[in-house]
């Protein structure tokens, strides 16, 4: 055995390929390994925002200005798809557009909200159709959503809103939006 160049014999090559660690060191290198494995690091939380959206360039647009705040957002278009990703992935934050293809997003939201795992999870009622009636009627039900904004609406105003149910850690002031 021979002392590995560089080391100081704290590594010695037995044969080419066998490198070893000397003994007097290999305690305190335990040691050094438990510590670092008993270590707990913390990652700051992502805030996950699942959009059901059937309007692609406006599910992108959604979809990029969450994830330049840091986010997680995921689109989908499909109201049961929507809603088992959401049973398994629990998001911060659920945009909701009411025109989907398959399942309307009202019948959405009363299924998001009648499940214990998710009833709790801050919900956005997006729709382009939908008159002020129809939300104030949605309001009174038991499986409602936090809050309900008319389409077309800016990035910046559904931001607003949807900064009133979830912290954004990396979000820029209220003005700069």
């Amino acid at each position: 055995a021979r002392a590995h160049p560089n080391t100081s014999s704290l590594l010695t090559t037995h044969s080419p390929g066998d490198v070893r660690v000397n003994s007097l060191y290999a305690s305190a290198l335990s040691s050094l390994c438990f510590r670092v494995r008993e270590t707990r690091i913390e990652f700051p939380m992502t805030n996950k925002i699942l959009i059901f959206e059937s309007d692609v360039a406006f599910a992108s647009e959604l979809r990029t200005e969450f994830a330049n705040l840091g986010c997680e957002a995921t689109v989908v278009d499909d109201g049961n798809a929507g809603i088992q990703l959401a049973a398994q992935d629990k998001p911060s934050l659920i945009l909701l557009a009411i025109e989907l293809p398959r399942m309307n997003g009202f019948s959405v939201c009363n299924k998001i909200k009648k499940d214990p795992a998710l009833k709790d999870i801050p919900l956005i009622i997006l729709s382009s159709e939908s008159s002020e009636e129809t939300f104030e009627q949605h309001k009174k039900l038991r499986t409602r959503a936090e809050d309900y904004l008319s389409k077309p609406v800016s990035f910046g105003e559904l931001f607003q809103h949807a900064r009133q149910l979830v912290a954004f850690e990396n979000a820029p002031a209220a003005s700069d939006v």
